[in-house]
């Protein structure tokens, strides 16, 4: 705007004859031909005086453009924290309470064993989940003395629960899972009318 008006004041200066002469005030966004009592013209950014007859004026009509408004960043939504399961039950099949788990991320279906000492897994399960032989010992089964290894289950799951470094025995001629006292111990486990049912005691 201050450009434009100091534009205008130059051209008004050249054009500045003998009876013709031009001012422009840089302050002022209206530019004023004014003519005084000697009847000269003058151009300014100030209102013509009393004694000067206004005889045009320009004004900057540009609208201006609002402040554009900061965005504001919604903050994402939150889920509802999600219940932890306390228990889950089982139905007696075949003579046998079983569910379903994993170890190191491999599925498997556990036999529930409240006889079996410790989590036992079948040699060819504990190959696919990466089990490491730690301690070889003898142990005494139905079918005589077999070489077993003692191994840690990284992370494994049953029915709704997931707990981690789990003491198991690898054992080479098992053909189903068993889910031992070694885990059992620190959950409820009742029984009544062929229904097991397991809970979580913390």
């Amino acid at each position: 705007m201050k450009t434009l008006i100091a534009f205008v004041s130059a051209v008004a200066m050249m054009l500045c004859q003998n009876s013709f002469c031009a001012a422009a005030d840089e302050g002022g966004s209206t530019l004023y031909r004014c003519k005084n009592e000697a009847g000269k013209f003058t151009f300014q950014g100030k209102p013509c005086p009393d004694n000067a007859t206004t005889l045009s004026s320009w004004k900057d009509d540009t609208p201006k453009k609002p402040p554009a408004l900061p965005k504001i960043q919604q903050p994402p939504p939150q889920q509802a924290p999600q219940p932890t399961p306390t228990s889950f039950s089982m139905r007696l099949t075949n003579g046998a309470y079983l569910t379903q788990g994993s170890a190191n991320s491999v599925p498997l279906v556990f036999h529930v064993d409240t006889g079996a000492t410790y989590v036992s897994i079948p040699q060819e399960i504990a190959d696919k989940a990466g089990m490491k032989c730690m301690k070889q010992s003898r142990s005494d089964t139905a079918n005589g003395m077999i070489t077993v290894c003692e191994s840690v289950i990284n992370k494994m799951t049953f029915g709704v629960f997931s707990i981690q470094n789990v003491t198991a025995m690898i054992m080479p001629n098992l053909k189903q899972p068993l889910l031992g006292m070694n885990v059992l111990a620190g959950f409820h486990v009742e029984q009544s009318d062929g229904l097991m049912k397991i809970t979580n005691t913390h």
